[in-house]
């Protein structure tokens, strides 16, 4: 980590960066499958926390490499898709009807 270019960053940035509430990341503080993912120990200075911008970047890296896996994972496991070309012709005896 390079700290001369590292940067501290208020707690209510990282909440709006994140799109949640200051309580969501209180308790993201408290979550071992975050902190599992790299989610940075809060550095307080006064009554006030802050992260390493670092940290940070590490962290949404992680989230954004456990989302790709998990979207294969669920592209695995749907069946296979037709492939494109004509429509298939809908008969009588496909909707239930009697010819």
């Amino acid at each position: 980590m390079d700290t001369a270019a590292d940067t501290l960053v208020p707690d209510p940035k990282v909440a709006e960066e994140f799109q949640t509430t200051l309580m969501t990341i209180w308790r993201w503080d408290h979550d071992p499958a975050k902190i599992a993912l790299g989610w940075p120990p809060k550095v307080q200075i006064g009554k006030r926390n802050y992260r390493h911008r670092s940290q940070l970047e590490i962290f949404k890296s992680n989230l954004l490499k456990r989302a790709l896996s998990a979207r294969e994972r669920l592209l695995q496991s749907l069946p296979p898709r037709r492939p494109p070309g004509r429509p298939r012709k809908i008969r009588p005896t496909d909707i239930g009807a009697t010819p």
